[in-house]
């Protein structure tokens, strides 16, 4: 699997607006990868997670065509992850596709259904749109992908964590989320599986631990990391990624990567790509 980083910031992005702290400043100054725009992942150029206002200058910025992406998945509806007022250029007349274009296909826990109700009910999508609600724990058929919702720790209804397989690689998408529920963690002891990637919240940084609950820093990162190396969930193969960074957290630039290289880690910038 191909997985493309298009944006890789918390909310405010790097260098946040209005902001004057030495990691924005740093970034301005600095630029190239130590600029983050707000969280898009991409899967093989055929599964989108994620989609926030940058998404119009991610698809611009990489080349991109939204029209050739069928599939769209949601791990929670924070702004910096769902925009959905810009998948209404999908109607015909905003938006032109060739006759006999597939469609497209979003999924998400029903927390998303309010976003979309405009298209899942207008005549001129509800034949090439289509929404679908995801259960936790319950492995769901995406295309040619296996993927399974994990209940995150987040500040909304229903977020989300992903397990996507494509029946020969799996990886482990563990954002937006703190340290996840007991459940969540149970699904993963009891899995059987191995990940051959996976991707970390690191919204805290550098830290230890953090003074609140909805994200993970590097100390719950390297936790996790013993634990599943323990349980079998990874492995010295496995490729470990760091993600989703916010400008109030020290080591957050791509200058800073160092740091989270001597653990094995790898600091993900925009447009980085890596195959597993």
């Amino acid at each position: 699997m191909k997985i493309k980083y298009l944006g890789t910031a918390a909310a405010e992005g790097i260098p946040a607006m209005f902001c004057h702290c030495e990691n924005c400043e740093n970034a301005r100054k600095a630029g190239g990868r130590n600029i983050r725009t707000r969280s898009q992942t991409l899967i093989d150029d055929t599964l989108n997670i994620d989609f926030s206002a940058d998404a119009f200058m991610h698809e611009l910025k990489y080349g991109l065509n939204y029209a050739d992406i069928r599939y769209y998945l949601f791990t929670h509806i924070h702004e910096d992850h769902f925009y959905p007022m810009d998948f209404n250029y999908m109607y015909h007349g905003l938006g032109h596709v060739p006759e006999g274009h597939p469609g497209y296909d979003i999924y998400g826990s029903p927390d998303i259904l309010p976003g979309f109700r405009s298209l899942e009910h207008a005549a001129d999508t509800s034949d090439y749109v289509r929404i679908h609600t995801l259960i936790p724990y319950e492995t769901a058929s995406v295309g040619k992908y296996w993927v399974t919702p994990l209940r995150s720790l987040h500040g909304t209804p229903n977020p989300f964590s992903y397990v996507i397989s494509d029946g020969e690689k799996t990886i482990l998408y563990l954002h937006d989320t703190g340290i996840l529920p007991e459940a969540s963690l149970s699904w993963l002891m009891d899995c059987g599986m191995r990940f051959d990637f996976v991707s970390f919240d690191c919204t805290g940084g550098n830290r230890d631990r953090l003074d609140y609950t909805s994200h993970l820093c590097f100390g719950d990162v390297l936790k996790y990391k013993g634990l599943f190396m323990e349980k079998g969930l990874i492995d010295g193969d496995t490729v470990l990624v760091l993600n989703h960074f916010s400008h109030n957290s020290p080591d957050v630039n791509y200058d800073d990567r160092g740091v989270y290289e001597a653990f094995g880690f790898i600091m993900s910038y925009d447009g980085m790509e890596l195959t597993v």
